[in-house]
């Protein structure tokens, strides 16, 4: 692949909704959906560079050098064209980017790279993360410390947590997909999906125990677990309970 390959596509099947398709089922905002999608068409894709990582620019001739900044990385978090499940090549090229650019020295980037890692589905990396945005960078009252007062090191520190147990984009509910080891047994309630769907998880000795999942639209689910994904069809309301032994 050379340095400057293009690769990636805004348009592409597994990207989740985006502005654009939401004024198009909803029926709103035609002209300037329009326009949206003109300029979207103008958009660099993602380039992989010389070190094998997510180009920040156009030309493959930022520094790579350790920073704070990942904003590179939107299309991985909080976007989702960048997908591990769907395009490995992108996703070991974030990855790349991600130990270019090294640790942080404050709290919203320390947040920021533990949803990265999440996402990635590297559960142990963004445990680290986490374990460091909590004992270095944040006060006894849990407030994110930087150089300012930045509300994303709260705000993402909290999602992060979210994300290592549940994700839902791309047309897909992923159970646990990004658990450390360390978190042997736990449980959740309440924790909302894309597509109008609530659910309840349980876990054990690092695998999943039972998850409930509710519908409150009466949509088509997809629902993913190491490795294995099943397909529901529901109705609203409807509530499946799902075991271990549905994803073997």
């Amino acid at each position: 692949m050379s340095p400057e390959h293009g690769i990636g596509n805004y348009n592409d099947t597994n990207v989740s909704l985006t502005y654009v398709e939401f004024a198009t089922i909803l029926g709103v905002d035609s002209e300037f959906a329009a326009n949206l999608s003109t300029l979207k068409d103008r958009l660099i894709p993602f380039r992989i560079g010389s070190l094998g990582q997510i180009q920040e620019w156009a030309r493959d001739y930022d520094s790579n050098g350790p920073f704070t900044h990942i904003s590179q990385l939107y299309g991985l978090f909080p976007g989702a064209q960048i997908d591990p499940r769907f395009n490995e090549t992108l996703a070991h090229a974030a990855n790349v980017s991600l130990l270019l650019r090294g640790d942080s020295s404050s709290g919203w980037p320390t947040a920021w790279r533990a949803n990265l890692f999440a996402r990635l589905l590297q559960g142990e990396t963004a445990y680290y993360y986490m374990t460091r945005l909590i004992s270095r960078y944040s006060y006894d009252n849990l407030w994110s410390i930087n150089s300012v007062f930045q509300i994303d090191g709260n705000f993402g520190g909290t999602n992060a947590v979210a994300e290592m147990i549940l994700q839902s984009h791309n047309g897909e509910i992923h159970l646990l997909p990004a658990i450390p080891q360390s978190w042997t047994h736990g449980s959740v309630s309440g924790f909302r999906a894309r597509g109008g769907f609530t659910l309840d998880i349980a876990w054990s000795a690092g695998f999943l125990s039972w998850a409930t999942l509710t519908s409150t639209l009466g949509t088509f689910a997809r629902v993913r677990y190491n490795g294995t994904a099943i397909n529901l069809s529901m109705q609203r309301n409807d509530s499946v309970h799902l075991a271990l032994s549905d994803f073997q």
